[in-house]
């Protein structure tokens, strides 16, 4: 049997560890506090002495030993003039306990105590998650770092604007990535008709008239055959079908004014009323006969939007070439922008780093201005709150449908579209209502694309029966033959999301083409609204003016695309 002072020494140091337990943290703190499970005590190594019970009660101090070595370790280090940087030692586990070790100090006596404390299986389940979620955290952030690339240019956005920006910068002698969340063309221009049109917009009335006037140039080029040409027409089924807008008995004398309009712009359009419109497109034969009246525009074109997305990033891999200065990084979504000292320097992806050294382009449809609203960038002095950036790109959903021609409809041999549709440039937006407009088009391989609609439905791309519904409905009046038809005839039903913007210096329903002021290498291409794959190549050419220093260069309308600062709600 041990002395009565060592018994008692000993219950000392048990009641001073389990202050210690409860003053600590750790995991065992952190579930509830753990149990000491044992106690194991050295003899002080002297005799029995007069009981404890007659001295004063002993001071106790609890020191662990790694910081008793710890104080050691910094006294003969002071001693020869070193400081000594002693890391505390981490606990030991095993599955369910936790090793501690102690000294306690009585009356000049000291007791290493071990022991051992129990942790609950919910605070070891956390531990491990913690410690899983760490080494997960590290590998990401490694794997990003090995992934990471560093190019001259970033473009975010795959559709048809970012790979026509792609395709010009890489003509520049620069290299180039394409971020993009899904694939090519996913999203407002794969879903739309692909005509090339003039007809219904306003010559001259603002800066989109000579933006589209040049793109549609530019195309001609890309498809002129030619060695340097970007492909063949029949590889992106291109065709110059016409296109005609029509109207009724007193759309006439507005239609014959546009007319006049367009021939003093250069385009050459022609007044067709009764049999004149029912020879030019038979399946109007109809419409015709109940006074209906059409305006042509023969130069009008169309072509196929998924294949010239398809060619156009077949082309920027041929540019590349093999030392890689073209990347196109797909389902990739950008998190954040990155902005070093004020100056936008590349983007995050849930992947890797995109180190852009001259610029990064947002040619991301209507997610533009919420990419720089989340990024952060919105509520900087003289930018804008990050409110009014997510507001200025606003997305207009639309459906397109795509179905047989209905048995005793003569095949449509130009483009149709009711007079009306030229609203949807003007400056206010749809609201919240549908709103359908005719369009039909022949596509090439035969089918039938009937449009339009319009409405604010935010980001929501599911597709809406009734909506196809109404554009049949609205189609009929045109065509009577489609009246029979019904959704469930339907080969294809596309949704998309216009990006209509308001972001223009030259107001709203313009697109947004050119550097952010406030941010230098910051540039927008986004807002082209349902014109991207019109507005495509010559959006592509200001961008590149811009980046590689030309801007003085550039027509004297130019500046009306450029974004305006600061943004209000």
């Amino acid at each position: 049997m041990s002395p009565p002072g060592v018994e008692d020494l000993r219950l000392k140091a048990i009641r001073a560890v389990l202050r210690h337990i409860e003053s600590e943290g750790g995991p065992a703190a952190e579930a509830g506090r753990g149990h000491p499970q044992s106690a194991t005590t050295a003899p002080p190594g002297r005799r029995a002495a007069a009981p404890v019970a007659k001295k004063p009660a002993p001071a106790f101090a609890v020191r662990s030993l790694e910081e008793i070595r710890a104080e050691r370790d910094k006294k003969r280090a002071a001693q020869v003039g070193v400081a000594a940087r002693a890391a505390p030692a981490k606990p030991q586990y095993d599955d369910k306990y936790v090793k501690k070790e102690l000294v306690v100090e009585a009356d000049g006596e000291k007791l290493e105590v071990e022991y051992r404390v129990h942790i609950p299986e919910a605070a070891l389940e956390r531990a491990r998650r913690r410690a899983d979620e760490r080494k997960a955290a590290a590998a990401a952030a490694a794997a990003a770092a090995a992934a990471a690339i560093t190019v001259d240019v970033a473009v975010v956005g795959g559709g048809i604007i970012g790979l026509c920006v792609a395709h010009e910068l890489l003509a520049c002698n620069l290299s180039v990535a394409i971020v993009e969340q899904e694939v090519p063309c996913a999203g407002a221009t794969g879903a739309g008709q692909g005509y090339l049109w003039q007809v219904h917009r306003e010559p001259l009335a603002s800066a989109a008239w000579p933006l589209a006037a040049w793109s549609k140039q530019l195309w001609q080029r890309w498809l002129d055959g030619s060695a340097q040409a970007l492909a063949a027409p029949a590889e992106l089924e291109y065709e110059t079908t016409g296109s005609l807008l029509l109207g009724g008995r007193g759309d006439e004398a507005r239609l014959r004014a546009r007319a006049m309009g367009l021939a003093a712009a250069g385009v050459a359009a022609q007044l067709l009323r009764g049999t004149e419109l029912a020879a030019r497109e038979p399946a109007l034969a109809e419409l015709a006969a109940r006074g209906a009246c059409g305006l042509l525009v023969g130069s009008d074109a169309q072509l196929n939007g998924r294949r010239a997305a398809a060619v156009l990033l077949q082309r920027c891999i041929i540019r590349g070439g093999p030392s890689g200065r073209f990347r196109a990084l797909l389902h990739e979504g950008v998190s954040r922008l990155c902005v070093r000292n004020g100056r936008a320097a590349g983007v995050v992806t849930p992947v890797r780093m995109v180190a852009a050294t001259k610029a990064v382009v947002l040619a991301a449809g209507a997610w533009t201005g919420r990419l720089v609203a989340e990024s952060g960038l919105g509520g900087g002095a003289g930018l804008g709150s990050a409110a009014a950036w997510a507001a200025a790109f606003r997305p207009r959903r639309g459906h397109l449908l795509e179905l047989a021609h209905p048995p005793g409809m003569a095949p449509l041999t130009c483009g149709l579209m009711e007079a009306s549709y030229a609203k949807h440039y003007a400056p206010e937006p749809t609201g919240s209502a549908v709103d359908v407009t005719f369009t039909a088009t022949a596509s090439a391989g035969g089918t039938l694309l009937l449009g339009s609609s319009r409405e604010d439905a935010g980001f929501d791309a599911a597709p809406c029966e009734a909506v196809a519904a109404a554009i049949l409905a609205r189609g009929a009046e045109f065509l009577p033959q489609l009246a029979g038809v019904g959704v469930g005839d339907l080969q294809g039903l596309r949704v998309g999301l216009r990006p209509y913007c308001t972001a223009a210096a030259g107001g709203p329903g313009l697109p947004a083409v050119g550097p952010v002021p406030g941010t230098p290498g910051l540039l927008l291409a986004a807002g082209h609204e349902g014109s991207g794959l019109t507005l495509g190549p010559a959006t592509a050419a200001l961008i590149a003016a811009h980046v590689c220093g030309r801007a003085d260069k550039l027509p004297a309308w130019a500046p009306a695309l450029l974004p305006r600062l600061p943004l209000e709600m």
